[in-house]
């Protein structure tokens, strides 16, 4: 049984945080707190763009098959779930008053999931509370942003590691990961497989190891990370 009772998930209307609501959702993980930031998605990176295609992004991975509508606000999934959530007027999680707010909550597990390139102040590392982040790549080898162009081009992989997270970028202890061949359209990674990925991974994680105790600590690897890759390179991985 997932015991969710101090769990809770702070997010901004990105797709990577439309795939991880609907996905928790979809699989009965439901935080008891949910609070959206309402101004953090608003000219970064990972703002969702409109999808012309179809509206729903599908994934098969360990026999089940996954799914979420990117184009589906954060708002108007918690609402059709009737689930009560708060909002926060910040730009960021690092904004002065979210530190009290988390305070008051009273939470000892919470899933972030912000905009693309926010890293956390290290005073939010002393309110005891476990952040909980989905990388989008194959931790501890692969570190920073767009590690899974790098990872297909590499090894053919594509992967998501669920992490505690610390003041080093990619670099908390490993809950769970989950490797993948790119079998679908690598065009479509940045707003469509990669959050849904992410997702599945957090899913596993809540389901394999749902205390987050027994973690794998990695070897820091700081001098190996992957930033924003060429496109060249993203071009190749693409092609791949």
């Amino acid at each position: 049984m997932i015991d969710l009772f101090k769990l809770g998930i702070i997010l901004s209307d990105t797709s990577r945080s439309r795939a991880y609501l609907q996905t928790l959702l979809n699989k009965k993980i439901v935080p008891k707190v949910v609070v959206v930031m309402v101004n953090s998605s608003q000219n970064l990176i990972g703002k969702p763009k409109r999808i012309v295609e179809s509206p729903f992004v599908e994934l098969k991975y360990d026999n089940d098959l996954w799914a979420f509508n990117p184009n589906e606000s954060i708002e108007t999934t918690l609402i059709k779930k009737n689930l009560k959530y708060d909002k926060l007027d910040v730009n960021s999680i690092n904004d002065a008053i979210v530190i009290p707010f988390l305070t008051n909550l009273k939470i000892d597990n919470l899933i972030y999931s912000g905009a693309g390139g926010i890293i956390l102040n290290k005073e939010l590392f002393s309110l005891g509370i476990n952040f909980i982040h989905s990388h989008g790549g194959l931790l501890p080898k692969y570190q920073g942003s767009t590690c899974n162009y790098f990872s297909i081009i590499e090894e053919n992989i594509i992967a998501a590691s669920v992490i505690l997270m610390n003041e080093k970028i990619d670099d908390g202890p490993i809950i769970h990961v989950i490797k993948l061949n790119p079998n679908f359209d690598k065009a479509k990674i940045d707003h469509y497989y990669d959050p849904l990925i992410r997702a599945i991974a957090l899913v596993k994680a809540f389901e394999i190891n749902p205390n987050f105790n027994k973690l794998e600590k990695k070897e820091s690897h700081q001098n190996s990370m992957y930033f924003v890759i060429h496109p060249v390179l993203k071009h190749i991985a693409i092609l791949k």
